[in-house]
C-alpha cells in the first residue's frame, strides 16, 4: 500500500509557478509584505549571477496517489565576488530563508531543509537572513526586499519559534540592536545650507536613478556610484561634494510597495564633516523630499520608514529621535560558527 512521503530536491526551471504561488501565500503576514509575480523572482533572484539553483532546495509532500505539492523551502547563497555592488561588503555563507507549512512541520522537515543546505554550502560560519544578504536585500542597490525591513528580509526579534529552533541547531544571535524606525509626522522646515560647510568648500548635489552619482567616494559602504539606474528600481539621493568632487555624505531614499511609504536608505557623513550641522541638513532636506513625492501609485507619502542600529550608529540615532521616528521592530542576526 503506497504511503506519504517527502521529496527533497533543488530547484527546477518548471517549478516556478508553484513556488510563487507557496511564497505569497507563505510570507504573506510578514512586515512590508508585498505579492510577487514570477518575472520579479526571476529576473530579481534566478537571473542574478551570484545564485546558484542548487542552493535553492524544495520539499514536495508526495501523497499516496502520487499526487505532489510544495511544502517547504529553504535558500542558501555562498559568498559573492568581492566586486561591483558587492565590493566591500562582507563575504558570508548565508541562508536567506528557511520555511515549511504548518501542517508539515514537527516531522523533521525544517530539519533536514536546514541540513541540506550547510551541506551544500560546506562551510562555517553560516549567517542566516543577516544584513549583507545578496539578492534579497538592498545590498544591490535602493530597492525594497519582498519583506521584512527597508534593508533586508530578516527574522523578527520576537520569532520565537523560528528563533528557538535555529538556536538548538546552532545559530546564535549577535550584535543585538539592528531595528526598524518609522515617522509619520510632517517633516522639518526646509533648512538652509549650513556656513560650516560652504566655508569648507563642501556643496549640495542631487541623483537619483536617471542622473546617478558616478564621482569618487570618500564615506564607506553601501557605494551610491555602483547604483547605477538601480535596474530600472526608482530612487533619489542628496549628497555633499567637497573641492575635489569628492562624495562626502549623502542621504536616499525610495518608494516602497506599501502604499504611501518612503524608506530612507544610506545616511552616512563623513567624520571629518561632523559638527558642521551636516547630518541634520541632510535628514531635514531629505525629509522634505520625501514628503512631497510619490508612493509607487502616484498618491502621497505618508510614512518614512529605515533600518538602523542601536548601538553601532548612536549619533544618528539621536538625530532620528529629534526628527520624531519611533522604533517599529527590532531584528535579529544569527551565525552559526
Amino acid at each position: 500500500m503506497a504511503t506519504a512521503r517527502t521529496l527533497f530536491r533543488p530547484f527546477a526551471k518548471d517549478d516556478l509557478t508553484a513556488f510563487i504561488a507557496f511564497w505569497n501565500e507563505a510570507f504573506a503576514g510578514q512586515p512590508n509584505f508585498y505579492p510577487i509575480d514570477e518575472a520579479t523572482f526571476a529576473q530579481r533572484v534566478l537571473a542574478s549571477p551570484v545564485v546558484d539553483p542548487a542552493g535553492l532546495i524544495l520539499a514536495w509532500h508526495e501523497d499516496p496517489s502520487g499526487l505532489r505539492s510544495l511544502v517547504g523551502i529553504v535558500h542558501a547563497l555562498q559568498p559573492p565576488p568581492n566586486t561591483g555592488a558587492y565590493a566591500n561588503w562582507p563575504a558570508h555563507h548565508t541562508i536567506a530563508l528557511l520555511y515549511v507549512a504548518p501542517a508539515l512541520r514537527r516531522q523533521g522537515i525544517g530539519s533536514r531543509l536546514l541540513q541540506a543546505a550547510e551541506s551544500w554550502l560546506y562551510y562555517c560560519p553560516v549567517h542566516f537572513a543577516g544584513h549583507a544578504q545578496a539578492v534579497y536585500g538592498a545590498v544591490e542597490g535602493p530597492r525594497q526586499p519582498f519583506f521584512g525591513s527597508t534593508e533586508r528580509m530578516g527574522i523578527r526579534a520576537g520569532a520565537s519559534t523560528v528563533i528557538d529552533f535555529l538556536a538548538k541547531r546552532g545559530y546564535l544571535s549577535v550584535e543585538i540592536g539592528d531595528v526598524s524606525l518609522e515617522r509619520s509626522d510632517e517633516p522639518p522646515a526646509m533648512p538652509s545650507f549650513p556656513p560650516a560647510l560652504a566655508a569648507a568648500g563642501i556643496r549640495p548635489i542631487q541623483f537619483n536613478h536617471d542622473n546617478p552619482f558616478t564621482g569618487e567616494e570618500a564615506t564607506r559602504l553601501p557605494s551610491v556610484s555602483r547604483w547605477g539606474d538601480n535596474g530600472g528600481n526608482p530612487y533619489f539621493g542628496i549628497g555633499l561634494i567637497d573641492g575635489d568632487n569628492r562624495l562626502r555624505g549623502q542621504i536616499a531614499w525610495y518608494p516602497m510597495h506599501t502604499v504611501g511609504k518612503m524608506a530612507l536608505v544610506n545616511f552616512r557623513i563623513d567624520p571629518e564633516l561632523r559638527g558642521r550641522r551636516g547630518g541634520a541638513y541632510l535628514l531635514d532636506r531629505g525629509l522634505n523630499e520625501m514628503m512631497q513625492g510619490m508612493d509607487r501609485s502616484g498618491g502621497p507619502i505618508k510614512t518614512v520608514s529605515l533600518h538602523t542600529h542601536l548601538t553601532l550608529f548612536p549619533n544618528a540615532m539621536r538625530l532620528y529621535r529629534s526628527r520624531g521616528f519611533d522604533v517599529v521592530d527590532a531584528w535579529v542576526n544569527l551565525v552559526k560558527t
